[in-house]
């Protein structure tokens, strides 16, 4: 499989979940805002919808579920968490995913059910009313999998649309899953691509296209790297992967990526390679203005060595960045804004 190699840009995860703009390259940033409860909180998801800012995070208080909260002005007053996943017939539902459509909000989440043999499954919830009410869990797949490494999601329109990964003998298999009701009803698993390990993945759309990103290797040889592939037609077939890490033999890897209104993206990535420690490092960012054609020099956003994944956002000229970090003990959200 053909790898492109282009430069990458850095946006930094200082170990609190934070929000921020950004603007162009370099920009100056708000002081961190806690968004969540402190400490055990894991995983932030942040999605722009008009003036109303949506966040996703797992919540390790009292047994794994999805917590969820939001803002009406762009971030200057949050509500109170509510937790989305069901804690009845399921424990450990983490990894949460948010896509929005006019003022629906879709959740959704990776999910261990209990009892079985075969029981991940990806849940989720929907809202009609920009994220005030809540339906009650529902799951994708029926029966449930055996394993289910890591997913992402994103739509236009109606249509959303669902990359997953699950081991397969010694594969990790691709499947692509769609729905063009806004999660009525979904498609059964196609197979798109196959490697050899991953880390944690994200997707973006914007019109009929719909933006890749993955950290990972095709074979145990190589350290680890951010690729990303496209599809022009909500996600029916899709491009070669091309790497957008350096291939320095660094590891690269958790990447986030957004759209703006006029199609330009914009990928971070947690990075080892300036970190003099061995669990916390840097937040890289890379750009492209052709709707990922071609992407700008990579760029680094954070300079602590301290962060932990992270999530970034597009309104208008300016990014939020959600992320969590351990310079202070257990990790806690936060935000900043450029």
């Amino acid at each position: 499989m053909m790898k492109a190699k282009f430069p990458k840009v850095i946006i930094g995860i200082f170990g609190l979940f934070l929000f921020s703009f950004w603007v162009n390259a370099r920009a100056e940033w708000t002081e961190p805002v806690r968004i969540s409860e402190p400490g055990g909180c894991l995983y932030p998801q942040i999605v722009a919808q008009g003036d109303t800012l949506h966040v996703a995070y797992t919540n390790t208080y009292g047994g794994s579920k999805v917590s969820y909260v939001r803002s009406g002005d762009y971030g200057i007053m949050w509500s109170e968490h509510q937790v989305l996943s069901d804690t009845v017939d399921s424990y450990n539902t983490y990894f949460p995913r948010i896509i929005v459509f006019n003022s629906n909000v879709i959740i959704l989440w990776k999910a261990t059910l209990e009892g079985g043999v075969n029981r991940k499954n990806i849940g989720y919830s929907i809202s009609q009313d920009n994220g005030l009410t809540w339906s009650e869990t529902d799951y994708i797949f029926y029966p449930n999998w055996e394993h289910i490494l890591y997913f992402a999601a994103a739509s236009s329109d109606s249509f959303v649309n669902i990359i997953l990964n699950s081991r397969i003998g010694q594969d990790l298999v691709f499947f692509d899953v769609r729905s063009t009701d806004f999660g009525e009803s979904w498609s059964e698993p196609e197979e798109i691509f196959r490697a050899a390990m991953s880390t944690m993945t994200d997707q973006v759309s914007y019109n009929n296209m719909v933006h890749y990103v993955w950290g990972g290797f095709f074979n145990w040889e190589e350290s680890g790297d951010v690729y990303y592939m496209r599809s022009t037609d909500h996600g029916i077939s899709w491009s070669e992967n091309i790497m957008l890490s350096e291939d320095d033999n660094k590891i690269s890897h958790s990447p986030a990526i957004c759209v703006d209104e006029r199609g330009n993206v914009a990928c971070t990535w947690w990075d080892f390679k300036y970190s003099p420690y061995q669990t916390t490092g840097d937040v890289l960012i890379r750009q492209s203005f052709d709707q990922g054609e071609n992407w700008l020099l990579e760029d680094q956003v954070t300079t602590e060595h301290r962060a932990i994944k992270s999530d970034v956002c597009w309104v208008g000229d300016s990014l939020f960045v959600v992320w969590y970090d351990r310079r202070f003990g257990p990790p806690t959200i936060y935000y900043v804004s450029s």
